[in-house]
């Protein structure tokens, strides 16, 4: 009976503290030897946290691949207004995410955009268009049959639409310097040395104007894709309060070239 109330309810509602809404799954931490906190970056609600007791015992509530990091889900949880922690009544796969781990790369630009989301998402409250990015990028790299080795820096460069600083691009190809602290092109030096030029600011070029679905085609050589990530992590660093070098940068070595 229970389930079948469940599967009448509408898409997303808020009653009496209790909330359904679509969600990601956005990291998980050891909690305990058998539970795990999990952050999820809810479409409704933003970022919010919750317990999953049990998590690691053979006896789990819940499939240990619903709660894999980018896993796409429909949950109804229940706000406790004593903590900052969430109580997840139901929760389950809303689309099945079954490429990402079974692929050497796509696991490893999962990885990679698990750690930088967890970093760049701080704030709860809700932010569709930041959501609805973030979902059917997931979907994208799930499905697509395409080289991915250049995924992730179409992401990063992209999703800053949805952050509020999307670089201005104002004629980039009769530039001589992208600014980076302001996100401009410009033909004349800043008065510091947060600048591209040459060719690491024609790779930048190329990020801009490349097409999100059409990532393939950037065909970076990997000191291309080192280079172009150090200055995308300057640019976040620069813009983003608190960002740091992320830990799983070195796990892009080993994608296959």
């Amino acid at each position: 009976m229970l389930r079948e109330i469940k599967h009448m309810l509408p898409s997303s509602f808020t009653i009496n503290n209790m909330i359904k809404t679509n969600g990601i799954i956005i990291n998980h931490y050891k909690y305990s030897d058998t539970s795990v906190i999990i952050k999820i970056f809810s479409e409704e609600e933003g970022l919010i946290s919750s317990i999953i007791k049990g998590a690691k015992s053979q006896k789990k509530k819940y499939n240990s691949s619903l709660i894999q990091r980018l896993s796409i889900v429909e949950l109804i949880y229940k706000k406790n207004h004593k903590s900052d922690l969430v109580q997840i009544i139901d929760i389950k796969s809303k689309d099945y995410i079954n490429n990402i781990y079974f692929n050497s790369n796509k696991r490893i630009i999962a990885l990679f955009m698990s750690e930088f989301l967890s970093k760049i998402i701080k704030e709860s409250g809700p932010n569709k268009s930041l959501y609805i990015f973030i979902e059917n990028s997931i979907k994208l790299i799930n499905i697509t049959e395409k080289k991915i080795i250049s995924f992730h820096l179409m992401f990063m460069i992209k999703i800053t639409k949805y952050l509020g600083f999307y670089p201005t691009i104002i004629a980039p190809n009769k530039s001589k310097y992208f600014d980076i602290l302001n996100g401009i092109f410009t033909n004349i030096k800043p008065n510091h040395n947060y600048l591209l030029s040459g060719h690491q600011m024609k790779c930048w070029i190329l990020l801009l104007k490349t097409e999100f679905t059409k990532f393939d085609e950037l065909n970076f050589s990997q000191s291309e894709s080192k280079a172009t990530l150090k200055n995308l992590n300057l640019f976040y660093k620069l813009h983003v309060d608190n960002y740091r070098k992320l830990k799983s940068d070195y796990i892009l070595d080993l994608l296959e070239y």
